[in-house]
């Protein structure tokens, strides 16, 4: 469904059980029954070490979940390990999702050490071949020992 289908159906809406969600055209006009599964859909997934270069540090555990409504869809990657960084300006460590993501275009968020301390940020891309970059940041010799890593992006489909 479009997103101007959408705008003209904004005048009514009501859940009807717990998966069908019925749109009403504003003065009365047609009703579209549609599934929440067109609109929303949610679930983890466990990403694997495809390579790196200039990464630091042991990489020991990958998890993501993902939520899409329409066709914005937002993951958030966690890892965990010890000593994880760059020791490389031009480092990157690249995983697979493990799942289809599809995304229209190559999209950017960012990762973070969840240890304030660790100053370890830098760029997380989703390719449009399905791959997940880290980049490594400005300070490269930072280190941490939890990455939490969000993007949003739009959707092929």
């Amino acid at each position: 469904m479009a997103s101007k289908e959408i705008n003209d159906l904004t005048a009514k809406s009501s859940l009807v059980g717990t998966d069908e969600l019925i749109l009403q055209e504003t003065g009365g006009g047609a009703t579209k029954k549609v599934t929440l599964d067109n609109f929303y859909e949610a679930g983890s997934f466990t990403p694997t070490y495809n390579a790196s270069v200039g990464d630091v540090g042991t990489w020991t555990s990958y998890s993501g979940i993902s939520m899409r409504i329409g066709n914005m869809v937002t993951i958030i990657i966690t890892i965990t390990g010890t000593g994880m960084g760059f020791n490389d300006l031009n480092g990157y460590h690249v995983m697979n999702p493990g799942i289809a993501l599809a995304p229209s275009q190559n999209s950017s968020g960012s990762f973070a050490s969840t240890t304030i301390s660790a100053g370890l940020a830098g760029a997380f891309v989703l390719t449009t071949s399905n791959l997940l970059y880290l980049y490594a940041p400005h300070n490269a010799t930072a280190t941490g020992g939890l990455i939490s890593a969000t993007l949003t992006y739009r959707r092929t489909t």
